[in-house]
């Protein structure tokens, strides 16, 4: 499980040099990994299906304390013991769920 923010491309300004690995999403489209050249952390994606935004994934921010779950994808895919290690507010059942991934074009009204 990994945690990302979805987040117009124009918006992210990138400090450093990131290696890439790309292969096809679910599209049929590439899908580009970048990750610290240095140590191998993820640090975001491009989707070739929505190229205008960044997945960025919170583990490679300084503080991501302020990241709050608002969505899950790939929900049909999901290990079952997912569902044990939710708990409150942030629970599966407080929020939006898709099967695969979701239209984030139309969920921003791009």
């Amino acid at each position: 499980m990994v945690a990302v923010l979805f987040v117009p491309r124009e918006s992210v300004s990138i400090q450093g040099e990131l290696k890439q690995f790309s292969s096809p999403g679910s599209s049929g489209k590439l899908t580009a990994r970048h990750f610290c050249g240095e140590c191998g952390s993820s640090v975001l994606g491009v989707a070739g299906a929505m190229p205008q935004f960044m997945a960025i994934c919170s583990g490679s921010l300084d503080d991501s304390s302020w990241v709050k779950p608002q969505a899950q994808c790939w929900t049909a895919r999901k290990q079952n013991w997912l569902d044990a290690i939710s708990s409150g507010q942030d629970s599966a059942e407080s929020m939006m769920t898709f099967d695969t991934i979701p239209d984030f074009k139309k969920m921003m009204g791009r």
